[in-house]
């Protein structure tokens, strides 16, 4: 096959479902390093029988030589990792989830956001493992209803997963039924037009997300090249329950320097432990705990005030 070019075969082994067990343990070890995933017991056997599946599809024998590959830096190689994440890391999710949250988002956070924005009129917000788009959208329905004069501001949603696959799907902005089981009849056939069994997401608000493949704890912000800064609010939910407790830290503490001063960060309920949240500051409502980063009067911090 063309994307094992390059890679010597190997005599197959006796025992594949050994070997398929190192390379599992390897891959455990360095999607924890890489990504900041713990992988238990249960997701052990899920990505034991990915890497099978993958083997079969590639018409691999040998889970050596399916090493080779996936350890390769090559073309192929990267391609193949990329294949494994997106198998193993494929979040389900559906627009609105969690009402409480965005009920906070609807009648305080937002609200306050934009009065905050006024005269410099732009919003920056990050849906941060944002899997196949229905949280990034649900914000954009959230700011379309807030905002109707938005074509006057300068409104940026970022949405970015590891897993590109799901990018690829959210870029369609095509669901079926189950992703609108939290929402109502009126609001899915405004901004929706039904297709077979599947609802195709307005234009008007598929514009107003960009979609990028990002990893939290391996890449590099506040960055500018990847829009990721100066943000008045992140939302990174149901993300943290699968990190370790150092990546959830590490990926905290970029965020904190990406906000503006006064800018949101909000996660899913009970995903922080306490010495992860650094300098950010906790607002209690009904509906959630969200962090803030505190204004900062100093013209020089890393931080804009907008």
């Amino acid at each position: 096959m063309a994307i094992m070019e390059g890679i010597q075969e190997r005599p197959i082994s006796k025992n594949i479902s050994v070997g398929v067990e190192a390379i599992v343990e390897w891959l455990g070890a360095r999607t924890s390093s890489c990504c900041g995933v713990q992988i238990s017991q249960e997701e052990t056997h899920k990505l034991s029988q990915i890497i099978q599946n993958r083997m079969t599809a590639l018409s691999v024998n040998d889970p050596i030589l399916y090493f080779q590959l996936v350890e390769s830096q090559s073309a192929e190689g990267v391609t193949e990792w990329d294949q494994l994440l997106a198998r193993f890391m494929n979040g389900e999710t559906f627009f609105f989830r969690d009402r409480g949250q965005f009920t906070l988002l609807k009648e305080q956070i937002l609200p306050t956001l934009i009065q905050r924005r006024q005269t410099v009129r732009t919003l920056r917000i990050w849906s941060a493992g944002c899997s196949t788009g229905e949280e990034a959208y649900s914000l954009a329905i959230l700011v379309d209803q807030l905002l109707p004069d938005r074509r006057n501001w300068d409104i940026s949603i970022l949405a970015t997963d590891i897993n590109v696959r799901s990018i690829q799907h959210a870029q369609q902005g095509m669901y079926g039924q189950w992703a609108f089981r939290k929402v109502d009849t009126e609001l899915l056939q405004r901004y929706f037009t039904q297709t077979g069994s599947q609802w195709v997401l307005n234009q008007s608000i598929r514009k107003m997300v960009t979609f990028r493949q990002c990893n939290l704890v391996a890449d590099t912000f506040p960055s500018a090249t990847l829009g990721i800064n100066d943000l008045d609010l992140i939302l990174c939910r149901n993300v943290f329950l699968y990190f370790h407790t150092e990546a959830i830290g590490q990926v905290m503490k970029k965020m904190a320097e990406s906000l503006v001063s006064d800018g949101f960060v909000l996660t899913g309920h009970g995903e922080l432990p306490a010495q992860t949240v650094g300098a950010l500051q906790a607002k209690i409502y009904p509906d959630s705990v969200i962090y803030q980063r505190p204004q900062v009067a100093c013209a020089g911090s890393s931080g804009s005030s907008r």
